[in-house]
């Protein structure tokens, strides 16, 4: 008998008070509330870990995080552990990632340039590789060079779809109880760009209002 096609998602930033909570009124999500009509919703389920890779991980493999090793973003998965993949494989299938799971192959048996060990978090490292090399090169003309690292900030798009609870818990999440506003980045700028940081570069500066 042929094997017939098998499509399994994961979703990015996307708890669950986005489709059945708090923050579900604002932005409507029609196919998603189709497929959950068709199927099964576990509304008491949990993720085994923490941030989205490791979780992951451990949801292809089956395994709580200290045991794939998968413990952070980016981090390579050991070739050893089996997979929803590996194991579709064995049983006559042939399976294909489209997107991206937070983590790289294993790279004991590849070479470095290989291109399956890049990943989108190497573009915020380089950001920042890129805000002290330029440092170092320009600094010899009078050329700074910093990096804005902002918050969660407070945008009128961004209004259309929080709610109160929404708001509260970036906030709770914050240091400051206050919302970081555009005007809070361009002041940073501002002085960034003034006489006054006319001794400040190489370095990336945080307008976050103490995230954690």
């Amino acid at each position: 008998m042929t094997a017939g096609n098998v499509l399994f998602i994961t979703l990015d930033q996307m708890p669950a008070h986005v489709l059945w909570g708090p923050l579900s009124a604002h932005v409507p999500t029609p196919n998603f509330d189709r497929l959950a009509a068709s199927g099964a919703s576990f509304t008491n389920h949990f993720s085994v870990t923490v941030p989205c890779g490791p979780a992951r991980a451990s949801l292809l493999t089956g395994l709580y995080a200290m045991n794939h090793r998968a413990i952070r973003n980016g981090t390579p998965l050991a070739r050893h552990h089996a997979t929803i993949a590996t194991e579709a494989r064995r049983a006559g299938y042939e399976p294909l990632l489209f997107g991206y799971t937070d983590t790289v192959p294993d790279p004991g048996d590849r070479a470095p340039e290989d291109p399956d060990l890049s990943l989108y978090e190497t573009a915020k490292a380089a950001i920042e590789g890129m805000t002290r090399a330029l440092a170092r090169e320009w600094g010899p003309d009078g050329v700074r060079v910093a990096c804005i690292v902002p918050g969660n900030v407070k945008t009128e798009r961004q209004m259309k779809w929080y709610s109160p609870e929404g708001e509260a818990e970036i906030v709770a999440a914050q240091c400051l109880t206050l919302r970081i506003e555009p005007r809070d980045i361009a002041a940073m700028a501002l002085f960034l760009s003034s006489d006054d940081a006319r001794a400040i570069t190489g370095h990336e500066y945080f307008v976050d209002a103490g995230w954690r």
